[in-house]
């Protein structure tokens, strides 16, 4: 049987990685990219869906091209994220700005150090609510 490979994917807060290893975990390839963050107000950090995706086709396609693997013989890629989700218009299915004050389409994901949400975040948990010993928390 001839050798296989995988492709590994993270993104984090600040850059996207990729790496490509052979089936004994040797890293052959690897490439990283930086993630723009934008503070537009304070507590208000978004990054941009695009720019993200961007990244990560950069990094894997950089990370296949350094390991010299036929990309056709990578059976697996694996993907982790620190990112929230993007906000989408519903009519229109598009990315949309987070904020009603933002007009920058492209800053669609509030970041997870985004404290826009303060006071509803010490609202909820002064519930004391059963649930909080598992999500949430401050």
């Amino acid at each position: 049987m001839s050798e296989v490979y995988y492709a590994g994917v993270d993104v984090g807060t600040g850059s996207a990685r990729a790496v490509i290893i052979d089936s004994k975990g040797s890293i052959l390839g690897l490439s990283e990219r930086p993630i723009t963050r934008h503070e537009l107000k304070e507590n208000h950090i978004t990054q941009s869906s695009t720019e993200i995706w961007d990244a990560i086709c950069y990094c894997v396609k950089s990370a296949i091209s350094q390991s010299g693997v036929d990309h056709y013989k990578i059976l697996g890629i694996g993907f982790d994220a620190t990112c929230s989700l993007v906000a989408i218009n519903e009519k229109t299915n598009d990315p949309m700005p987070v904020g009603p004050d933002f007009t920058n389409p492209l800053e669609n994901i509030m970041l997870w150090m985004d404290h826009r949400a303060d006071l509803e975040t010490d609202e909820i948990n002064a519930t004391g609510d059963e649930c909080l010993k598992y999500v949430g928390g401050k």
